[in-house]
């Protein structure tokens, strides 16, 4: 029972949280989504930014096992599953996970580096740039962790794009084509 209220709690959250803002989400919003007491909402969380990391951490380990899968089931070779990401997250950010938005707007809203939320943002975008890095290595990159961040970049600009455009489907298009150049290039041996 008490994982089904804390999974409430936080399905509460992340919804309040990717539709208004981290700041513009008081706990008795919470509290009502979730249909429980204060109370009931601090047996489970110390504090909103508490919550507000658990749900970063949960969101942000969905989108890498989702867009982990979707690689893995990929007839792509190496190289190609690269692009995959590029594919794919333009269907999680605007189906399958809203609210991909939220690592952004948690950096944007926190942008204090001590801060415990600012440190879930930057765990998660290093695990990010973990998975794509093995990604790039299997791929047989010389140069895997340039080439890693390159696309890190390219997917977090796509998800920005998403957010501050008319048309947020050309974010993600032009971010796929730049990362197709970045990769060829990554594989095109030093001219001496």
């Amino acid at each position: 029972m008490a994982t089904a209220t804390r999974d409430r709690i936080v399905a509460a959250g992340r919804e309040l949280f990717a539709r208004h803002g981290f700041g513009q989400v008081g706990l008795d919003k919470i509290v009502q989504q979730a249909r429980l007491t204060k109370t009931t909402f601090y047996n489970h969380f110390e504090s909103k930014e508490q919550l507000i990391r658990e749900v970063l951490d949960l969101h942000e380990l969905s989108l890498r096992e989702n867009l982990a899968v979707a690689v893995e089931r990929s007839d792509a070779d190496p190289r190609g599953k690269l692009l995959v990401l590029f594919d794919v997250l333009p269907q999680l950010v605007c189906g399958e996970l809203p609210g991909c938005n939220l690592l952004v707007s948690a950096a944007a809203d926190f942008p204090n580096e001590l801060d415990p939320i600012r440190q879930a943002v930057i765990r998660n975008k290093q695990a990010m740039q973990q998975m794509v890095l093995g990604l790039c290595q299997r791929a047989g990159a010389p140069d895997s962790d340039s080439l890693a961040c390159q696309l890190v970049q390219l997917l977090h600009g796509a998800v920005l794009e998403q957010m501050l455009s008319a048309e947020p489907h050309r974010g993600f298009a032009d971010a796929r084509r730049l990362a197709g150049l970045a990769v060829d290039a990554a594989f095109v041996p030093p001219s001496y």
